[in-house]
């Protein structure tokens, strides 16, 4: 008789049991899974971040002159600057949202190089004025190829731009929806804010000088009308994503008390397993089963139940991801997930499956161990 054999008719012996212990320890993996891939998300925020650029914004909150431009560029230590504004519109439908950037396009996919546009596509924008280069993803959603004509509105104001090109970020596939225009074109047709920006992205050469060079372009505007606030890119991320507060605390703390929790169920339902047939188990000491193929057993039977509850509960989890990473998205831009358990929350939900099974099955699987014949066929179920 084989062991997977034995495995089956133990956990059919009672099936109501092995059904409730099975649905109990899928809700801690879909909790599992959906808290890790939250880690991931936040972890992730931080990780695209870059130590060597600085936001320069307004220090409360107010608009910049461009006019700084050339103040920055001759910081020491200052390789590029460009800068943006935002035109935030809608296609259509009020939830149908882009964020439309204003800026020198040169600049901007030089500075910002995790975004890629072809040659070609950024010429066209340099040399058409209501030119826009769209996000793959946008682009796709919308049914929009290049040289279609499309209206934009924000507000009460209707932009009517021409696709160009298609920009790509591939190290982050969720990448909010933006699309690039002229700031020229842009500066020109608004009523308010000409000749300002809201913000400054600055490529220093060193990371390590990034915060003294900051601190030069405060100090060098600190009396203008419009002081600034420069930030490490990273350190921005770092304190848009703590200002929902700290997550990673709070989900790691859940994780550890589940953890703990299907530890005491798994332990619990084998340990009565273990009682209920107990003279079954002498019975096949007797018959030539050795202590470690018995070990082997017991931990099969932990296993089977460890194993199809991480199935159940990370195939649920990577469901319900789906609308948590669309909500996480919407909560900051530096959260933006592809909405998809990833493979290494797969994994780590695999192994989390391992370990809990090595835990929970070994206190009984000692005990069976111990377990003297003589003694154990005195015993009734």
């Amino acid at each position: 008789m084989s062991l997977w054999t034995l495995v089956r008719a133990e956990l059919w012996r009672r099936p109501e049991r092995t059904i409730f212990t099975v649905v109990s320890l899928a809700a801690g993996f879909l909790l599992f899974g959906l808290l890790q891939s939250v880690n991931t998300a936040f972890g992730a925020a931080s990780a695209r971040s870059h130590a060597n650029r600085l936001m320069v914004s307004g220090r409360f909150g107010n608009a910049i002159p461009l006019a700084y431009l050339s103040r920055i560029e001759r910081i020491p230590g200052v390789e590029q600057v460009t800068w943006l504004d935002l035109l935030p519109a809608y296609y259509r439908d009020p939830k149908q949202s882009l964020m439309v950037l204003a800026t020198s396009p040169p600049r901007f996919f030089s500075v910002l190089d995790e975004y890629q546009t072809s040659a070609v596509a950024l010429d066209r924008l340099i040399h058409t004025r209501t030119g826009i280069i769209v996000l793959d993803t946008v682009a796709k959603r919308f049914g929009w190829k290049v040289g279609d004509q499309i209206s934009l509105i924000n507000g009460h104001d209707r932009w009517t731009f021409d696709i160009v090109g298609i920009v790509t970020c591939p190290s982050n596939p969720a990448q909010a929806p933006f699309a690039v225009i002229n700031y020229t074109y842009f500066d020109a047709v608004r009523e308010l804010g000409r000749g300002t920006v809201a913000w400054f992205y600055v490529h220093v050469a060193d990371p390590r000088r990034a915060v003294s060079a900051g601190r030069s372009i405060d100090k060098l505007f600190a009396n203008s009308p419009a002081p600034t606030l420069s930030q490490q890119e990273s350190e921005f991320a770092a304190q848009g994503v703590s200002e929902i507060g700290d997550v990673r605390w709070l989900t790691d703390s859940v994780i550890i008390a589940v953890f703990f929790a299907m530890i005491f169920l798994t332990a619990n339902i084998v340990f009565e397993s273990i009682r209920e047939r107990t003279s079954e188990l002498a019975v096949l000491k007797t018959l030539g089963y050795s202590d470690i193929r018995l070990l082997v057993l017991i931990g099969l039977e932990a296993l089977a139940l460890c194993l199809s509850a991480a199935v159940i509960g990370l195939t649920l989890a990577a469901v319900v991801f789906h609308f948590v990473g669309s909500a996480l998205g919407e909560i900051s831009g530096f959260l933006a997930t592809t909405n998809v358990l990833s493979a290494g929350t797969i994994l780590a939900g695999v192994g989390f499956a391992l370990v809990l099974t090595l835990v929970a099955a070994a206190i009984p699987a000692w005990d069976v161990k111990r377990l003297e014949v003589v003694d154990a066929l005195r015993v009734r179920a």
